[in-house]
């Protein structure tokens, strides 16, 4: 086995270990304020088809208080239309969906002790998981990358480091449900399909270029920026 695959194993197992020794899904501590805001377009879209009124936000707001003293925390009321307008770009909840699809089918099939109501345990747990498993696809995507240019070991030192010495090491472990860790795999999927693109010029690494570059726009619509990457790859 790699190097940089065994350290990536190893922020995976520490990364579920220290989730599952919190259990915060179960206290219902995940979807607050941001994560909340980032979140809310699922449970909208997928269980109550409500994305402009919002109607079932008050009994979400009163049982789990997603905001705690904001109400209707990322949510805007337009006095003309009478529709609400999330704040926070939809891209987060797109990297969630795989993830909340599975919870739904669980909580509606399989457990009934828990509301089908898209903020239950079952789908902050959903939240928690994507967080980290975004993540760890990022690593995977960013090792592909740097092995292109350092040895094996130089990458999974860079890996190690990037895992526990900087902030994605808390967006991984603790701040669930942030765009943080989604970003940092789009970023690293980016240098990866640019990097086989200028090498390769297969049509299907400039599809998956786009989609990259796409789903950068609608998650943090100001890292538009991460386009000068392949635009300007091969001055570098």
């Amino acid at each position: 086995m790699k190097k940089s695959s065994l350290v990536i194993i190893i922020f995976a197992i520490v990364s579920l270990f220290y989730a599952f020794g919190q259990h915060r899904w179960v206290r219902n501590e995940i979807l607050k304020y941001d994560g909340s805001g980032y979140y809310v377009y699922l449970p909208a879209v997928l269980i109550y088809n409500d994305l402009g009124e919002m109607k079932f936000y008050k009994h979400i707001d009163s049982v789990y208080h997603p905001s705690n003293e904001y109400n209707y925390y990322s949510l805007f009321k337009n006095d003309e239309t009478q529709l609400y307008t999330n704040k926070y770009a939809i891209g987060v909840s797109v990297g969630e969906m795989p993830l909340f699809l599975i919870a739904h089918w669980y909580t509606r099939y399989l457990d009934s002790d828990y509301p089908i109501d898209g903020y239950a345990s079952p789908y902050e747990f959903s939240v928690a998981m994507s967080s980290i498993l975004w993540v760890v696809i990022g690593m995977f995507f960013l090792s592909a990358f740097l092995r292109n240019y350092y040895s094996d070991g130089v990458t999974a030192l860079t890996l190690l480091i990037l895992g526990f010495g900087t902030n994605l090491y808390c967006y991984t472990l603790r701040e669930f449900g942030m765009s943080h860790g989604l970003a940092f795999m789009i970023f690293s999927a980016i240098l990866y399909f640019t990097q086989r693109w200028y090498l390769l010029f297969k049509p299907k690494d400039a599809i998956f270029l786009g989609l990259f570059l796409g789903w950068t726009i609608i998650t943090r619509p100001i890292d538009i920026m991460v386009i000068l990457i392949p635009l300007l790859w091969q001055m570098m």
